[in-house]
């Protein structure tokens, strides 16, 4: 069972890296530049909230069968959900065009701007992605990946192991995305989205299965 929930720790977390993932190539097809600053800025917040999501999703626990099984379905949702990922991000940029755009953390515009276009998240041109605007970026990213582990977390073994998984997976996310860039991003045939979508997907069905058995 450990080993099991080993590999479902690691797997959740690298489903939830892919958006990061994207982001990063989104970033390194536009020119813009992630100082090591804001690449440990990207992987602290982003795996840091998904690991904590975890643990918190791991007291739950404590209520049985259930919310494990809730939580196992969750993830399937989760992860269909993120299948319709192009249409949600093209809704938003609709939302995002009702209003001026302004920069602030608290405002929903840009909020819903940086989910349909990451690199708005750039919010001064400047070329470089500043530690604040990284911290910006990784929240929104997070936005998935905080249900994701409270999902994971009723009935998983190793919880503790959550935020060091979770950092090292985002670090790994970000460097990869940075490195690969857009050649890479052209190449694929299977998009970033649709991979994480697919492992939130198979992460919550290996749930239900150790749950029948």
């Amino acid at each position: 069972m450990e080993l099991q929930s080993l590999l479902i720790l690691f797997g959740i977390s690298a489903a939830a890296s892919m958006d990061s993932f994207s982001a990063v190539l989104a970033y390194s097809a536009a020119g813009i530049h992630i100082p090591p600053r804001s690449v440990w800025t990207l992987g602290l917040v982003s795996g840091g909230l998904l690991g904590l999501s975890v643990l918190a999703g791991s007291r739950l626990g404590a209520l049985g069968a259930v919310a494990q099984i809730a939580g196992a379905v969750l993830l399937i949702l989760l992860g269909a959900g993120k299948l319709a990922g192009s249409w949600l991000r093209s809704l938003a940029a609709r939302l995002a065009e009702q209003g001026p755009y302004t920069f602030s953390a608290w405002d929903l515009r840009f909020m819903l701007s940086v989910y349909a276009d990451p690199t708005r998240a750039d919010a001064d041109r400047s070329g470089d992605l500043t530690v604040r605007e990284a911290a910006l970026l990784a929240a929104v990213l997070s936005v998935d990946g905080i249900a994701t582990g409270l999902g994971a977390g009723p009935g998983l073994e190793l919880a503790w192991a959550a935020v060091p998984v979770a950092v090292l997976c985002s670090l790994l996310a970000v460097v990869a995305g940075q490195c690969s860039g857009h050649l890479l991003r052209q190449k694929a045939s299977v998009t970033p989205d649709s991979l994480g979508a697919a492992l939130l997907v198979l992460m919550g069905l290996i749930r239900l299965a150790g749950q029948a058995t």
